[in-house]
This record gives structure tokens, C-alpha cells and sequence, in this order.
């Protein structure tokens, strides 16, 4: 149960931090959630006793975040970087422990042995893509750049945690082998990929087998996607290699089938991506909000001055790690093909973006409490270490970016966007219009579900609207009116619709009172010659009586729509399209309530939501080739409408 509850308040403080940043986003996402842990101490929860466990930690929360990273990288790019992969992820991590370790230890070899020294390196060497995103939102960051540092913390990771162990090792037993050092690191790291690759290759292997034997197995297929992470870590981790860079290489072997499970149902396509959306934003701020939670543990029994000496050590094991970072780039160790103008400005950008986080976070908590029975010397003081190397390379990076970077802008305004995806919408509507009469059901629900793309989009003037609808309910009494004295209808019938009409204008006016009060004045004389009618259907009979009448109903409703559309038109101008579109849809919508136990043509309801998209796309089409729209903004509503088309298709399935 406490374990339960630590979960609740950490997802708490996650959606604080996400509801803050979206008021406020000028501040990195991760420093929120950082800021939302740490003010969990003045819970009524007492959340100073947490503690990471770094297997666990590892395996639920690190393992499915890169395994996701990896599957959705484009094998193409990926070969393309494999040199700077090579350079970033391996040769600069063993090179940054080394330089780091090296002088840690000849600077403070009382507080710093050679293996604690390299541990602590290898600690703080691994890179977080995703503090570098967060940090990145609202600047636009050079493609090449953003490449290689995506691709360098996709790796390094599993350097880091390789070089941490064999310091570790070397730290417990106090004997290092160069020799037995560079073949346990390359068994541990290629065997980590030869497991990742072969495991995932049989894994999406086998799903899509399943796939293709059975149509819709989403309730298989997304639980083994999710499961994949955690299976190939305990696996690769049994076997001794790395259990990190397994992951890593099974989502890639995911990659690699990618476009074969592109002919999955469009049903299992989205429900998998958002599912895996989901779940990664819920792990990084759970990563960040854990940080934050911990920091009372970290400053426990440091004392002032040794809080000095610690924030001068990582000020310093940061500057390292930083000008390293800059010369691997100015003496092209690693190519990041920029224009020899740029080239020292590309360089500063990709030492900036070497941010630490959730890695260097749990080796700093894997560190052995005891050696050979007595406690680790100073390791309260490694985690701190550690804690403000991430927050230096998180600040850094928060004041330098916006600095150095242009503001990201889309090459098109909301408000364009807006209103061409309404004008799409529009033309998709005006298609439907064409219809015969007697495939209008199907129509209405099109218009329907088309409609609901409006919603976010479109502002109504109430005042404006509910001028119209009473201009409309008035023609709607007159045409009931005409029909019963054109005899039309009956006596019964009229009464029927009469009660009907009275429950739609409840139900659709803000104004109730006075549009029923007008509503009875029109029909005193009316009711008065109808009361004995009236007495004979009581209220619990009214449906009975609606569906013996349906047929009559259908035939006043398409009247009264015919009507309010002729004098809705003519009230048309370009200030109140969406006022009278609504209205409109208010009495399409009246059909299908009489119409319900009609059975539906599917086919050519599929049929007209699939022209109706069509539309919607040859709208996007026209406009570009008009020169009305640039290509960003068509490709955005493009991608827009294709969304909305595969839900919508989901919804009539």
C-alpha cells in the first residue's frame, strides 16, 4: 500500500509540473517536475525515506524508454551516424572517464582512489535525450546537432553503465586487469546488442505472424509491445551482458520490421502510439519528480563546507566534460558536416547539449553502500556530486540555448491553420449536400462526425445564434402550421410535434423561459382546440405515439429542415457561417431521431466518410497549388485530417 501511495503522489507531482509548464513553458519541463518532487517533503506523505532501486529502476522505467527511443529511429539516418555513434557513444565515454577519472584523482587522491575516481566518471558521463528535449522546445536546434546528441545518448548509456561496473568491481575487489577490463567491456557491449538484436528480430517476428493469421489480436499484440522492454533486459542481464544496450538494439531490430508492421490495422497503429506517448511521458517525469523526492537523502549529513567543496568539485568535473566535449567537435573527431562558418558555433551547441539526468541519477544510487564490510567513504558526497553536475548541465543549457538559438517558429500562424481546417470541413459538408434524399441518414451522421473537427476551432457568438434559432424555431411553428392547415397532418400528429418541439427548444437554448413562454402564446389557439387529444396520450405513451407516427414525423421534420435552411440562407453572411452551420446541424440532427430503427446502409456510410475526407484533402490540395497556403501548413492539416479520418473510421466499425 505505501508503495501505491508513493506512486500517486509522484504522478501528483507530475501533473502539477506539466499543468505549470503549460501556463509558463519558458522553463524547462524537467527543472518543474525536479521542483514538484522536491516539494513533496511538505506532503503530509513523508517522502523523505524514498530510495531509488536501481534495478528496478532500470528495468521499468529506463529499459522501456529507450526501447521506444530505438524503435522509432529511421534505419537509414542510423547507419548514416554510425561513425559519430561510434565517436560520441564509446570513444569519447572512455576517454571522458578516463580524462575525468585520472584528474579526480591526482587533484584529490585523499577523497578520490583511482577505481572511486573512474567510477564517479563513468557516473556522470552518460547524456539525457530527453532533458536535452525539454530544454529545446521553443528553440530550433540544428538537424545535424539534434542527430548526433539523440544518437550519442541513445548509446552511451550503456558505456556508462559498462565502465561503471567494471570500476565497481575493481573498487570491491581492489585488482584491475587492463586486459580482462577490455574484454569484459566488449563481451558485456556487443553481447548486449547481439542478444537486443536477436531477441527483438523473433519478438516482432512472432507479432507479426500473429498478425498475419488473425485480423484484429490488439489486445495481444500492444501488451507483448509493451512487455518486450522488460523481457529482453532480464534476459540479456541473466546472461551477464548489458541489459541497457539490449533494449536499446531490440527496439532498433523493432525499426528494422517497422514498415511490414505499418500494414497492422489503423485501429492497432493508434492505440500504440498513444499508448507508448503516454507511458514515456509519465516515465520522464517520474524520473524528474524521483530526482526531486531524493534531494533531502543527498543532503543529509553534508555540512556546509563540505556543500562548498562539493559544488566547486562538480563545477569542475562539468567544465571538464564540457571542453572535451567542444574539442571532439573543433578537431572533427566527430563530423557533424556543418558549414565551416558555423562550425565553432555547432561545436558550443553540441558541448551545451551533453545535459546529464536520469542515468548518471541511478548508477549514483547503485553505488555499493559498504566495501568489504565498512561503508563506502564519502558516498553521500559522489551522489551530490552527481546531483549538481545535472542540475549545472540543466541550468547551463536553459540560459545558453535561447541565447545561442532562434525561436522556433512553425511556417504558418494558428489562426491559419484554424481556419483552413474549418474551410476543409466546409467543403467536405457542401459535398454531403449532393446526397439523395433517401441515403440522408447516412449522410446526417457524416456531417455529424465531421462536425466535431469544428469544435476546437470554430467560436460561436451566442448572441448572434440564438437571434438565428428563434428566427428558426418561428419558421419551424409555421411550417407545422401550414401542414396541419394544408392537411398534412392530423390533429394528433401536430399535438405530437407540438410536445416534441417543446422538449427540443429546452433542450437546445440558453434562454429556455422565454422562447417556451412565445413558444405556448403560439399555440394557445391551437392546444385549446386540441385538449381532449392531449388528455388521451399521457406523457409515458409519448414515444409509443412518436414511433407509430414515425413516418409522418420524418416527413415534418424534412418540411421544417427545408423551411429553416431557405430562411437560414438568406440570413447567411460571411460573419455568421458557423452560427447558422450549427443551427443547421440542430435540425439535421432531428431526422435521425426518427430514423433510428431504420436500418443503415454501412457501405455507403463508409463510402461517404471516406469521400468526405477526400474533400478535406483536395481542399488542402487546391489551396496549395493555389499559393493560398505554403507547404508546412498544408502538410499540418493534411496530417490533421488523416488523424481525424482514421478515428472516425474506427467509430462506425
Amino acid at each position: 500500500m505505501e508503495n501505491l501511495t508513493t506512486i500517486l503522489y509522484l504522478l501528483i507531482a507530475v501533473l502539477c509540473a506539466n499543468i505549470i509548464h503549460a501556463l509558463y513553458p519558458k522553463i524547462p519541463l524537467a527543472l518543474y517536475q525536479i521542483a514538484a518532487g522536491a516539494l513533496l517533503i511538505l506532503s503530509p506523505f513523508h517522502t523523505s525515506h524514498i530510495e531509488l532501486d536501481p534495478e528496478i529502476f532500470m528495468m521499468l522505467i529506463i529499459g522501456p524508454l529507450l526501447f521506444n527511443d530505438g524503435q522509432k529511429q529511421s534505419i537509414r539516418k542510423l547507419t548514416y551516424h554510425l561513425r559519430s555513434i561510434w565517436s560520441m557513444a564509446i570513444l569519447l565515454a572512455i576517454v571522458t572517464v578516463g580524462v575525468i577519472g585520472v584528474g579526480l584523482h591526482l587533484g584529490m587522491p585523499h577523497k578520490f582512489s583511482l577505481p572511486a575516481a573512474f567510477m564517479l566518471a563513468a557516473i556522470v558521463t552518460p547524456t539525457d535525450a530527453v532533458a536535452v528535449k525539454s530544454l529545446t522546445t521553443m528553440v530550433s536546434m540544428p538537424e545535424n546537432v539534434n542527430e548526433v546528441l539523440e544518437y550519442e545518448s541513445l548509446f552511451n548509456d550503456a558505456s556508462g553503465l559498462v565502465l561503471f561496473n567494471l570500476a565497481v568491481a575493481t573498487l570491491i575487489s581492489g585488482d584491475f586487469s587492463f586486459i580482462n577490463g577490455i574484454a569484459t567491456f566488449l563481451y558485456v557491449f556487443f553481447g548486449g546488442i547481439i542478444v537486443g538484436l536477436l531477441l527483438g528480430a523473433l519478438i516482432v517476428n512472432l507479432r507479426l505472424w500473429m498478425l498475419q493469421e488473425h485480423a484484429d489480436i490488439s489486445n495481444i499484440d500492444l501488451p507483448i509491445n509493451l512487455l518486450t522492454p522488460i523481457v529482453v533486459y532480464l534476459a540479456a542481464e541473466e546472461i551477464h551482458v548489458s541489459g541497457i544496450i539490449a533494449v536499446v538494439a531490440a527496439g532498433i531490430a523493432h525499426s528494422i520490421w517497422y514498415e511490414r508492421l505499418h500494414l497492422t490495422s489503423s485501429e492497432l497503429q493508434i492505440s500504440s502510439r498513444s499508448t507508448w506517448h503516454l507511458i514515456t511521458d509519465v516515465l520522464n517525469g517520474l524520473v524528474f519528480a524521483l530526482l526531486g523526492v531524493t534531494l533531502p537523502n543527498i543532503f543529509k549529513g553534508v555540512s556546509a563546507a563540505s556543500f562548498m567543496r562539493v559544488l566547486i568539485i562538480a563545477a569542475l568535473v562539468y567544465a571538464a566534460m564540457t571542453i572535451l566535449r567542444y574539442l571532439w567537435a573543433r578537431t572533427d573527431i566527430v563530423k557533424l558536416c556543418s558549414d565551416p562558418g558555423a562550425a565553432r558555433k555547432e561545436a558550443l551547441l553540441l558541448a551545451i547539449g551533453g545535459v546529464h539526468g536520469t542515468i548518471a541519477l541511478a548508477m549514483a544510487f547503485s553505488m555499493p553502500a559498504t566495501i568489504s564490510g565498512s561503508p563506502l567513504p564519502y558516498r553521500n558526497q559522489y551522489i551530490l556530486i552527481t546531483t549538481v553536475v545535472i542540475f549545472v548541465s540543466l541550468l547551463v543549457g536553459t540560459i545558453f540555448f535561447p541565447m545561442l538559438l532562434p525561436q522556433k517558429k512553425l511556417g504558418y500562424e494558428q489562426q491559419d491553420f484554424n481556419d483552413h481546417l474549418v474551410a476543409s470541413v466546409y467543403a467536405a459538408i457542401n459535398y454531403l449536400k449532393g446526397v439523395d434524399d433517401d441515403h440522408s441518414n447516412e449522410a446526417n451522421i457524416v456531417q455529424n462526425n465531421l462536425s466535431s473537427q469544428l469544435r476546437e476551432h470554430v467560436h460561436i457568438d451566442r448572441r448572434e445564434f440564438e437571434e438565428l434559432l428563434d428566427g428558426a424555431q418561428k419558421i419551424e411553428l409555421a411550417t407545422v402550421d401550414r401542414l396541419h392547415d394544408e392537411e398534412a397532418i392530423d390533429d394528433e400528429q401536430a399535438e405530437l410535434y407540438s410536445r416534441f418541439f417543446a422538449k427540443m427548444l429546452a433542450y437546445n437554448q440558453r434562454n429556455v423561459m422565454r422562447n417556451y413562454f412565445s413558444f405556448i402564446w403560439h399555440g394557445f389557439q391551437r392546444r385549446r382546440k386540441r385538449r381532449e387529444i392531449q388528455k388521451q396520450i399521457p406523457a409515458e405513451q409519448l414515444q409509443k405515439h412518436i414511433l407509430d407516427n414515425r413516418d409522418a414525423f420524418c416527413m415534418i421534420v424534412r418540411e421544417v429542415n427545408q423551411a429553416v435552411d431557405d430562411y437560414l440562407d438568406q440570413q447567411a453572411n460571411s460573419k455568421n457561417q458557423e452560427e447558422i452551420y450549427n443551427i443547421k446541424m440542430i435540425y439535421a440532427n432531428r431526422i435521425q431521431i426518427f430514423n433510428r430503427q431504420n436500418k443503415l446502409n454501412t457501405d455507403l456510410l463508409n463510402k461517404l466518410f471516406l469521400d468526405s475526407f477526400r474533400e478535406e484533402h483536395n481542399y488542402v490540395s487546391k489551396q496549395l497549388a493555389n499559393g493560398t497556403i505554403n507547404r508546412d501548413l498544408a502538410n499540418a492539416l493534411n496530417k490533421q485530417i488523416s488523424t481525424d479520418e482514421l478515428v472516425y473510421m474506427q467509430s462506425i466499425e
